[in-house]
């Protein structure tokens, strides 16, 4: 089964792309603010949740750009606007979603909630569902927690877990 879990959906640009090379394949796509002119495609099926460490609701801090949005306070862009979403423990929805031996591909661009969500990841032991991570770190985004992130990195190198940065 072709599976791929796209955390941070946006526009769908990266999803379209891999169904184009996954025929019949399947997209579980997180986007708790769904833009304008999002397209859904066929084999997508939208989660209007932002993936997080726990479910319920969380505070989105609204940003002057497109795909700024976080959960994450002190991001570049931020306008001050914030709105009350619901989120999934993510982890947790992996593990109960993804069959054991049915390892999904996962990307991840969610604006710097990956400092939490990954670590999560880790302690649960999601990350034997998922064959690879294409993560987007946010780093020069938020400046004053930039080693935050390069501890993430080498987190993930010594776990082994396969990944790569998207853009």
């Amino acid at each position: 089964m072709d599976l791929m879990i796209d955390c941070g959906y946006n526009l769908g640009g990266y999803s379209r792309a891999w169904l184009d090379a996954h025929p019949g394949g399947r997209v579980y796509a997180f986007e708790p603010c769904p833009p304008e002119g999002m397209v859904l495609h066929n084999g997508v099926e939208l989660l209007r949740k932002a993936a997080w460490v726990r479910g319920g609701e969380a505070t989105l801090h609204m940003s002057s750009r497109l795909d700024g949005h976080s959960l994450m306070a002190g991001k570049k862009r931020a306008t001050g606007v914030l709105r009350t979403v619901p989120c999934v423990d993510f982890a947790r929805w992996v593990l109960d979603t993804v069959p054991e031996g049915a390892a999904a591909e996962c990307k991840m661009d969610i604006e710097g909630a990956e400092l939490e969500v990954v670590p999560r990841m880790l302690e649960l032991g999601a990350f034997s569902r998922i064959s690879s991570l294409l993560l987007e770190l946010h780093g020069r985004q938020m400046k004053a927690r930039a080693a935050e992130f390069d501890r993430l990195e080498a987190l993930l190198d010594a776990a082994g877990v396969p990944w790569r940065r998207h853009k």
